[in-house]
């Protein structure tokens, strides 16, 4: 992912996934990017 995240695929994940709350979603994402990113440098 390279620390960024693609917003523009975000009602495609929803969609696909049945996401009923994308806020949730969306903290997930960004835990994930923020955990994975620092050992990517």
């Amino acid at each position: 992912m390279g620390g960024t995240l693609d917003w523009n695929a975000l009602p495609i994940l929803t969609e696909i996934y049945g996401v009923s709350d994308v806020e949730v979603l969306i903290a997930q994402l960004i835990a994930m990017r923020d955990f994975e990113w620092p050992k990517n440098r």
